[in-house]
């Protein structure tokens, strides 16, 4: 018998009500990149040091005027 897989795109609504229904595993690395869950690679020692230099220019660079937040979630609009 031959398989068929259904592939849709899923709304920012659906993969954090799935997240929520723990329909993924805790240690589950995933991310939705233009409506597919992918799975992200491990950070290597190479990637957070980048990461932090990076931080301390933005955070220097934008003072007490603003917060920097690294590697949260974000939701960015498509323009």
């Amino acid at each position: 018998m031959d398989t068929q897989w259904l592939r849709r795109a899923f709304s920012v609504d659906e993969f954090h009500r799935m997240a929520e229904a723990d329909v993924f595993g805790e240690e589950d690395r995933l991310e939705r990149l233009d409506g597919k869950i992918v799975r992200m690679t491990p950070l290597g020692s190479c990637h957070a040091g980048r990461v932090n230099r990076l931080n301390r220019l933005l955070t220097a660079a934008v003072g007490n005027d603003s917060v920097v937040s690294v590697q949260n979630q974000a939701s960015l609009a498509q323009i």
